[in-house]
C-alpha cells in the first residue's frame, strides 16, 4: 500500500476533508493533494509531521514511501483477530 492510499483510508475513517487533515499536517491543500494521488513524494520533515499526526507508520522500500497492509489495518480501526 502506498503512503498516498494510507493517508486516504486513514482520512477517511477519521471523518476529514483532506484541507483538514493538510491543515493538520502543515501543508497546503495542493501538496496534499498530490500526495494522496501519488504525485508528489513529501520531504523528510513533512514526512515526519503525516507520522506524528496520523501515527501512521512508513517503511522505505527501493527509494518509494510504503505503508504495510497490517500497520494500516490496525491504524484505521481494521485490524483482524490474527494481526
Amino acid at each position: 500500500m502506498t503512503l498516498g492510499q494510507a493517508l486516504k483510508k486513514y482520512r477517511k475513517k477519521h471523518k476529514l476533508v483532506q484541507k483538514e487533515l493538510a491543515a493538520k499536517i502543515g501543508i497546503s491543500l495542493k501538496h496534499y493533494a498530490q500526495i494522496e494521488r501519488g504525485k508528489a513524494y513529501p520531504s523528510q520533515i513533512v514526512l515526519q509531521r503525516i507520522c506524528e499526526v496520523t501515527t501512521i507508520a512508513v517503511e522505505f522500500t527501493v527509494g518509494r514511501n510504503r505503508v504495510s497492509e497490517a500497520t494500516t489495518k490496525y491504524l484505521i480501526g481494521l485490524k483482524t483477530k490474527n494481526t
